[in-house]
């Protein structure tokens, strides 16, 4: 069977596969059976469903590989299953917005907070600057590894 894998965000991935070729079932399909694991094998989704080809998997963890398999059922049993299919959720990430209210201390403390969360979580970050501060002086905070 083909597999396709779709990252639908951090948390979801929806895997859509096409029914064997029917000159390898033993008669028609009624159900598939599904199985998710993550890279160490441990099995997270053991499933089964119904009249359809394909399936949403919520609640994952990030920017995390999984492995998934199906296989057919038909009246006399499950048939093999699919050669497995790997697929990584999306990257994960922060947003931060902030506007200073009334001077330029509050601006500083604002990037000052979010570059230490930075540094911390070992993130990378892409400011979008409002055109009113244009004109704004910006001062870069550097790290040094000590």
């Amino acid at each position: 069977m083909d597999i396709h894998c779709y990252r639908l965000s951090r948390h979801a991935l929806r895997f859509i596969w096409s029914p064997p070729p029917t000159n390898t079932r033993n008669g028609a399909i009624q159900n598939y059976h599904l199985v998710l694991t993550d890279i160490n094998e441990n099995v997270l989704q053991n499933k089964t469903v119904f009249s359809r080809e394909s399936h949403d998997i919520n609640n994952l963890k990030a920017f995390t590989k999984y492995k998934f398999i199906v296989s057919a059922a038909t009246s006399v049993g499950f048939g093999p299953y699919s050669k497995p299919k790997e697929c990584r959720t999306k990257e994960g990430g922060l947003c931060y917005s902030f506007v200073p209210r009334s001077s330029m201390p509050s601006l500083y403390s604002s990037f000052k907070n979010i570059y230490d969360r930075i540094l911390k979580n070992k993130m990378i970050i892409l400011l979008a600057w409002p055109s009113f501060f244009r004109s704004l002086k910006l001062t870069m905070l550097k790290h040094t590894d000590k």
